[in-house]
C-alpha cells in the first residue's frame, strides 16, 4: 500500500510539473522571443518620445510667436490710439510680486499702453526686472529711493508722509525727456499696483485733454470716493479723510 501511494504521489508530481511549465511558457515565452518583444517596445517607445520632443518644440515656436504678437500689438494696430503711459510706483515686500502679476494680467487686454515700473530702490531689483522681460507688456523700468526721514512709518496714517512721490516724478521726468507732445502725444495715468482696474477705464482715459477724474470704489474707508461736479468744474471730492493736504481745489 505504501508503494503504491507512492508511485501515485510520484506521477502527481510529475502531472503538475508538466502542467506549471506549459503554463509558465505559454504565459511569458521562449526567452529569446520575450527580449526581442522587449527590444520592439523599446525602439517604439523611443519613436514615440522623438515625436513628443518635436511636437514640445512646435508648440514652444508657436507660444513665443504669440508672446511677440502681444508685444507688438499696441504698436501696430492700434496705433492710432493716444498711448496711456501708465505710472506704477512699486517696493519690495512680500505681496509685490502677486500685485504686479495680477496687474499686469489686465494690462496685456488694453491696447496701446506703456507701462512706467518704478521701484523705490537704489536700484532696480532682479525680482521686478525678469518679471518685467517676461510680463508681455511694453514697459520701463525705473528706480528712485524715498529718503529715510520722509519714509512712512508702520502706523503713519497714510496722508502724512508723501508716499511713491519721488517714484512718480522720475516716471514724469522719464516722459519729459523721452516723449515729443507734438509727435507722440498720449496719457499720463497714476496706477498704483495693488489696485484693481476695469478695462472700460482705459478706454475713457485716453480722450483726456487736460485732466480726468472718476469715481473710485472700495477704498478710503468709505465704499467709493468720488469728485463733486459743478458747471462742468470739480470743486471739491467725496472723501472720508478730510486732512489730506493735496486734495483736488478749485
Amino acid at each position: 500500500m505504501v508503494q503504491i501511494r507512492m508511485r501515485k504521489l510520484f506521477f502527481l508530481y510529475i502531472a503538475i510539473s508538466t502542467v506549471a511549465f506549459i503554463w509558465f511558457y505559454s504565459s511569458c515565452g521562449f526567452p529569446e522571443c520575450k527580449e526581442k518583444e522587449i527590444e520592439h517596445l523599446i525602439k517604439k517607445y523611443k519613436a514615440r518620445n522623438k515625436e513628443l520632443d518635436k511636437k514640445i518644440s512646435d508648440l514652444s515656436q508657436q507660444l513665443q510667436g504669440c508672446q511677440k504678437n502681444v508685444m507688438s500689438s499696441g504698436r501696430t494696430e492700434f496705433s492710432h490710439s493716444p498711448i496711456i503711459y501708465m505710472v506704477t510706483p512699486t517696493h519690495t515686500h512680500s505681496e509685490q510680486k502677486a500685485n504686479l502679476v495680477r496687474l499686469s494680467h489686465t494690462l496685456l487686454h488694453v491696447k496701446n499702453i506703456h507701462w512706467i515700473v518704478v521701484e523705490d530702490s537704489v536700484s532696480k531689483t532682479v525680482l521686478v526686472s525678469k518679471f518685467l522681460q517676461n510680463s508681455g507688456v511694453k514697459n520701463t523700468h525705473l528706480a528712485a529711493l524715498t529718503p529715510h526721514e520722509i519714509k512712512m512709518k508702520y502706523n503713519d496714517p497714510t496722508w502724512l508722509k508723501p508716499k511713491g512721490v519721488l517714484q512718480r516724478n522720475a516716471a514724469l521726468q522719464w516722459i519729459r525727456e523721452n516723449v515729443k507732445p507734438n509727435r507722440d502725444g498720449g496719457v499720463v495715468y497714476f496706477a498704483d499696483d495693488d489696485n484693481t482696474y476695469s478695462l472700460e477705464i482705459f478706454q475713457e482715459m485716453r480722450n483726456t485733454k487736460k485732466v480726468t477724474v472718476w469715481p473710485v470704489g472700495l477704498v478710503g474707508g468709505l465704499r467709493y470716493e468720488k469728485p463733486v461736479v459743478k458747471d462742468g468744474k470739480v470743486p471739491d471730492v467725496l472723501i472720508l479723510f478730510t486732512l489730506r493736504y493735496f486734495k483736488l481745489r478749485k
